[in-house]
């Protein structure tokens, strides 16, 4: 809704012809995808984070992640109970690499690379993370939501449409500041993940109806 109200604002001679249609997804189909077989298996014992995007800077914000884990360890804050995976690729993927074993990172932050099907390596996974600078309404989000994992995302445009914050998930602050503060507070065990993932696993996030939607669209 915020990126159509942007929309209307931006082209107002034809605000009366933008409308909003959420993306189509059904957790139904999500869920069967998720049991795909996959060798990877993460250590349930540890706090594992999971970002699946394309590895940009830019947009995606994170180099910022990198740079709060790497401001932790100089504080000999972080401990290897914290695992970060990232699934995708992209313009920054060898500069993070290079980042990573630079600041002997690697037991914090793993990288998967592109996967056909993200989700059987998602639902092992803790939290969802997304300190993106930019976004619109990621579909990404809504998956792992459907997984019942409670998503950490900066405060981008719909951000608020996604997540319950403090509820379901968390809005960040988007800052470096934000970011870096709730990296220390998981680590210290200031977030309550137990209740997070028990209100998202409560609820649908299905939305086929959007279906009708679009078919009155048309």
């Amino acid at each position: 809704k915020n990126c159509r109200d942007n929309l209307r604002e931006a082209l107002p001679e034809f605000s009366d012809k933008i409308c909003d249609v959420e993306n189509i997804l059904s957790k139904e189909d999500i869920i069967k995808r998720s049991e795909e077989h996959t060798d990877k298996i993460v250590d349930k014992e540890k706090i594992n984070l999971v970002s699946v995007c394309r590895i940009s800077y830019h947009d995606k914000g994170l180099n910022r992640g990198l740079e709060a884990l790497k401001r932790l360890k100089e504080e000999n804050i972080l401990t290897d109970n914290i695992v970060w995976y990232w699934i995708g690729s992209g313009e920054n993927l060898d500069e993070a690499k290079e980042f990573i074993e630079k600041n002997e990172l690697t037991k914090n932050v793993v990288l998967l690379g592109s996967k056909q099907n993200p989700l059987p390596y998602e639902k092992q996974m803790t939290l969802f993370f997304l300190p993106s600078r930019y976004e619109g309404k990621p579909m990404a989000v809504t998956e792992a939501q459907m997984l019942s994992l409670p998503c950490v995302v900066t405060e981008y445009a719909s951000a608020r449409e996604q997540i319950a914050d403090g509820i379901d998930g968390l809005v960040l602050e988007n800052s470096d500041e934000a970011i870096y503060t709730f990296l220390k507070d998981l680590i210290n065990g200031k977030i309550d993940i137990a209740v997070l993932k028990e209100n998202v696993a409560k609820k649908s996030f299905s939305n086929e109806e959007t279906l009708r939607k679009l078919y009155e669209l048309l």
